[in-house]
């Protein structure tokens, strides 16, 4: 049953991020052709990390005490829809509205997803830790997305809503399939009445709460994550109108976004091995990210374009090495009744410093330049990263 829930989890999370990998070449530039400065389809995107911000803790109680798969199942059907409604929309609102409404699905995976696989596996015998699982599944999903950006990139070249409307499709199937294939065998239901369903969904709550103020390596964790997310916001939506000239149209980019997922994957390949080469969780953490933000600097400020392109693939190997250590890391520390809740919080910590960072970097990209939102995002990931470890250092 391990083997088979390890199966299930990669299948499902591949073909999630084949669904939303069509749109990942395209767009910024979708946005842009409507009419909307790259500061306002930052701002779009910041309603997005919002909505996040507000739903993480309540869907994420939802799961530890509905069931995980009602959650994810719900995810996959919620986000679906919004996609349909950006393959309609054709203005600043109809946007936002899907944006919301996109946020809300996500929330509804955030942490549950995860959370079901482990609890899953350990119910059956699993021991040891989850740093090889993680990586497992970066691996697959990442090269699923290199084909699902080509695809995207060409659909976009034939109609920029297209990628959409295909995602909207295969977000669908995926939560048929959920539907059928998980299990929840270590899930027992702990109340059937509304008022002990709220009894428990306050207490662990307030269990997730008390948890993190007294465990140093989470809040670390959330810290880095936080200031992680704030620094990406630049390259993450900037990098299409950015390197936009230098390739022939969508198809271009549908393969420099390959190339970036080639990148991130061979991060998670070396995440293992780079972790014992490092010897020790939290420093492979900190210098995987240092790395990152020094590649989201030197990428601007480097004049050659075949250059500039490398060492923004290189940046993007760190952050493949960084996130399965990070969550893996984190897992290690957290106790089962309140793990979907605790890794809602984290996801939360995320969406702050996301939408801080896409309206702190969009606007600076609007007034000065896309090298400057670079530089100071790049910069603040580094400081950052290392006043955090500094911090913390004699207590994670």
């Amino acid at each position: 049953m391990v083997e088979r829930t390890a199966r299930c989890y990669f299948a499902l999370s591949g073909l999630y991020a084949l669904a939303t990998s069509f749109i990942g070449a395209t767009y910024v530039i979708f946005l842009l052709s409507h009419g909307l400065t790259i500061f306002e389809a930052q701002v779009v995107n910041a309603f997005f990390y919002v909505t996040l911000t507000l739903f993480e803790i309540p869907t994420g109680v939802v799961a530890d005490v509905f069931g995980r798969k009602l959650s994810f199942v719900g995810s996959c059907f919620v986000h679906s829809f919004s996609m349909f409604l950006y393959f309609r929309a054709t203005s600043f609102t109809g946007f936002v509205v899907a944006e919301i409404v996109g946020a809300i699905g996500i929330t509804l995976m955030s942490g549950a997803f995860q959370a079901w696989m482990v609890d899953q596996i350990k119910y059956h015998g699993h021991v040891g830790g989850m740093g090889r699982v993680f990586a497992r599944e970066q691996q697959i999903s990442k090269s699923i997305m290199m084909v699902g950006a080509l695809a995207g990139g060409f659909l976009g070249s034939l109609d920029l809503a297209l990628p959409w409307l295909v995602s909207s499709i295969i977000l669908g199937i995926v939560g048929v399939l959920a539907l059928l294939w998980m299990k929840e065998d270590y899930f027992v239901r702990e109340s059937s009445s509304p008022r002990e369903h709220l009894r428990l969904i306050c207490s662990t709550s307030s269990g997730a709460f008390s948890f993190f103020k007294k465990n140093a390596v989470v809040r670390f964790v959330f810290g880095i994550g936080a200031s992680q997310v704030f620094a990406f916001q630049a390259p993450n939506m900037q990098w299409q109108p950015l390197f936009e000239k230098a390739f022939s149209g969508t198809i271009g980019l549908g393969f420099l976004r390959s190339l970036m997922t080639l990148a991130i994957i061979a991060g998670a390949l070396v995440a293992i091995p780079f972790l014992a080469r490092v010897g020790g969780d939290k420093r492979a953490i900190v210098l995987s990210q240092v790395g990152a933000g020094v590649g989201i600097i030197l990428t601007v400020l480097w004049n050659n374009l075949a250059w500039r392109i490398v060492i923004f693939l290189v940046h993007e190997v760190f952050r493949g090495i960084n996130d399965p250590l990070k969550s893996a890391y984190l897992n290690q520390h957290i106790p089962s009744r309140e793990r979907a809740t605790i890794l809602s919080m984290n996801s939360i910590a995320h969406h702050i410093g996301g939408a801080l960072g896409l309206l702190v970097g969009g606007f600076i990209a609007w007034k000065v330049s896309f090298a400057a939102a670079w530089v100071f995002s790049g910069s603040a990931l580094v400081l950052g990263t290392l006043v955090l470890s500094r911090r913390t250092g004699n207590q994670t």
